[in-house]
């Protein structure tokens, strides 16, 4: 669901190669190929084709057709440290993986386990065969949400050790809530 077409990390061009090995869906403006399935786009009154519906409903929207979805593609504009937004978050509140290019330290930000990161690839074609893996094996699968089981959560994320009303403490609390 990207509208940045001019990442600073090249997530498109990535995007495409990956695409080469594996089936993905682009709803946004980049590399767009996929359009808001008809019953969600009828759940929110929009006529086909209204890009309006993006900044009216965005949050709701974005929800509604990623739950439809093992993997997300959760990249961000830019890989520098501590640069993570709610890319990474969107598909963890909805139980799923998100595949993450983006901060360095992303591991400081989510639950253990709770990712794919492209870095740990050495390529394009070897992420798309462990995707391929994850999705044909359910104990591998389920193996990502494991994190949910362990209320003590907070133990993960060096921010939420520094306070409380971290708001990737409550991300989690609201995501570990929602089962």
């Amino acid at each position: 669901m990207a509208s940045n077409c001019d990442s600073q990390n090249n997530r498109d061009d990535y995007v495409k190669k990956l695409m080469q090995h594996i089936t993905v869906h682009s709803f946004g403006q980049c590399l767009h190929n996929q359009e808001v399935p008809d019953d969600i786009r009828d759940k929110y009154g929009l006529e086909k084709g209204d890009a309006a519906y993006w900044k009216k409903y965005m949050y709701e929207l974005k929800r509604d057709v990623l739950m439809r979805y093992k993997f997300v593609l959760a990249f961000e504009n830019s890989n520098c440290e501590g640069y993570v937004t709610e890319k990474v978050y969107d598909p963890l509140l909805i139980d799923a993986i998100p595949i993450y290019m983006g901060a360095t330290d992303i591991d400081d930000y989510v639950p253990p386990h709770s990712i794919i990161k492209v870095t740990d690839f050495k390529n394009v074609e070897d992420l798309a065969n462990y995707i391929n893996e994850v999705a044909n094996n359910q104990t591998l699968y389920d193996s990502y949400f494991e994190w949910k089981k362990d209320k003590t959560y907070k133990s993960f994320c060096k921010i939420c050790r520094q306070s409380e009303e971290s708001i990737f403490c409550r991300f989690l609390e609201r995501a570990v809530w929602v089962d």
